[in-house]
């Protein structure tokens, strides 16, 4: 076999990209079983007891086209990535065969899937928070209408012609953001579950979560579970509290389409955009100060409150439990339907460092330089939990640290 050296310097500048080297620590692996089904989504993890190394190659614009692979991995990537265009890879479940059926199921109990698209309008940092959080409990929510936080409070511009948004009692709400977080923002599209009334039941569900929302809806999980499940940020430690700052985004919305076949994944790009609401929604982010990375997923204004009251001030969780041990027993019993044994991964990012003057010898990344990206904050803000099937018969991987909702949309596509 031909060994390939590469000036890799050299590729990496003229192709603008850039290699991320990651460290994690990892638990032991753990079969699951039916007998244990609730530790399929259990938020308990064991210790983290070795460490692996991963990378990630991405571009100047944030672009990703290997991400979260082992050094042999990307040994063997390298000589084609560098020489050959290829598409940025994007986190969207790609078998929606087996989203749509799920879509299916869902529209034969009475409910319908409804995608959209976002367009950027512009960004807010939180000022006082507490008091925008009061403000935000106190005012009732319609679904069928837009409620914008700036809209209903009074405008102030500074000596430096940033508007700042206060409140009745003259507590400062929001500020204009100098950084316009556009240069984050993606046209991905987002989906909303409406019963046959036309209400909203879960709402802005990306693409990378929808098998997963879709079959914990349908396996009996309730709206506030899956929400605190999937769809609510991350938990974050006190490190990335104090270094890091919420921000509200505001963006008008496509008009809402029902997703009714496989095609309309695809198909939201050209849809206009609905100005006949009058006004705009908005949502709010957490990140780290210099905006490098979002620490959370985006959530919405009315669910602002609970969300801030559990990640800031540490209130309960309403989680029972018992829509998530239903979720787990439906899982295992899946995946020994289609002749696969799953396996639990708990791992946590322990470093994220950039990598300069690597050097590519006869296959082999053989040295680099690295340092760390962001000093006093972890990539990750919660252990990470990950699955990998295995085929009963043959003892072969099926499948190898998959999300769950990769986990559930290629259990469904298997032996399809």
């Amino acid at each position: 076999m031909t060994k390939v050296n590469l000036d890799l310097e050299k590729y990496l500048d003229a192709r603008r990209l850039e290699i991320n080297y990651l460290t994690y620590d990892y638990a032991v692996s753990t079969p699951l079983i039916k007998e244990e089904s609730e530790r399929v989504l259990s938020t308990e993890t064991g210790p983290l007891v070795y460490e692996v190394d991963r990378f990630d190659v991405f571009d100047y614009n944030s672009r990703i086209y290997l991400e979260d692979v082992t050094k042999e991995e990307l040994e063997n990537e390298l000589p084609d990535l560098l020489t050959e265009v290829r598409p940025a890879l994007t986190h969207d479940v790609e078998n929606q065969d087996a989203i749509f059926s799920l879509v299916e199921q869902l529209n034969q109990r009475g409910y319908k899937l409804m995608g959209y698209t976002q367009k950027y309008l512009d960004t807010w940092d939180t000022m006082s928070t507490l008091d925008l959080v009061d403000q935000i409990a106190c005012i009732p929510h319609d679904d069928s209408q837009y409620y914008d936080v700036i809209l209903s409070n009074t405008e102030e511009e500074d000596e430096d012609g940033r508007v700042h948004i206060y409140d009745e009692f003259g507590n400062c709400l929001l500020r204009q953001s100098d950084i316009k977080e556009h240069m984050w923002w993606s046209d991905e599209p987002y989906f909303d579950i409406e019963d046959k009334e036309g209400d909203v039941v879960l709402a802005k569900i990306e693409l990378e979560n929808l098998a997963s929302v879709l079959y914990s809806f349908l396996k009996g999980m309730s709206p506030i579970e899956i929400k605190e499940t999937f769809l609510f940020p991350y938990e974050l430690t006190a490190a990335q509290v104090n270094e890091s700052t919420f921000s509200y985004t505001r963006y008008s919305q496509s008009i809402k389409r029902e997703i009714t076949a496989v095609e309309d994944f695809e198909s939201f790009e050209d849809e206009p955009v609905d100005f006949e609401l009058g006004g705009f929604q908005g949502q709010f982010r957490c990140w780290t100060l210099a905006r490098t990375f979002a620490l959370s997923r985006a959530v919405t204004v009315e669910d602002f409150p609970s969300v801030y009251g559990r990640l800031i001030l540490k209130l309960a969780l309403e989680n029972t439990g018992e829509g998530a041990r239903k979720v787990g027993a439906a899982l295992i019993e899946l995946a020994a339907k289609k002749g696969i044994e799953l396996t639990r991964d708990e791992r946590l990012c322990t470093a994220s460092y950039r990598t300069a003057n690597r050097i590519y010898e006869d296959g082999k990344l053989m040295n680099f330089d690295y340092w760390t990206s962001s000093p006093g904050i972890p990539l990750s803000s919660s252990v990470q939990i990950r699955y990998t099937g295995t085929i009963k018969r043959t003892a072969e991987l099926a499948f190898y640290e998959l999300t769950f909702s990769e986990t559930v949309a290629e259990l469904l596509d298997l032996g399809q």
